[in-house]
């Protein structure tokens, strides 16, 4: 397996796998096809992608998701997903300081 680009660790959990799985689908594919024709079980998958397994093999599939759904697209996606999550904390906390 060679990764494009080794710069990207996104941290394992529900964002990174909502990321994943809407990217194989814009792909127009799933993430259970995808499961199937790379002879991953779909539950050890889903682990990986949610930091279940965070061990060596669950890293190295994690790798291998990553960059069946389209690294680059993963990447954009994750990253906006996290700046959309600071902004709500940024406002939730800004609400929070105007009513202290």
């Amino acid at each position: 397996m060679t990764q494009k680009d080794q710069s990207f660790h996104p941290e394992p959990g529900l964002v990174l796998y909502e990321v994943v799985l809407g990217t194989f689908k814009s792909s127009g594919t799933t993430f259970e096809v995808w499961c199937k024709q790379n002879a991953t079980n779909v539950t050890m998958a889903r682990n990986a992608l949610k930091g279940v397994n965070s061990g060596p093999t669950g890293t190295v599939l994690l790798g291998r998701l990553i960059d069946g759904a389209g690294r680059e697209v993963v990447e954009l996606a994750y990253r906006k997903r996290l700046e959309q999550h600071v902004a709500k904390l940024n406002a939730a906390s800004a609400q929070t300081d105007a009513a202290a």
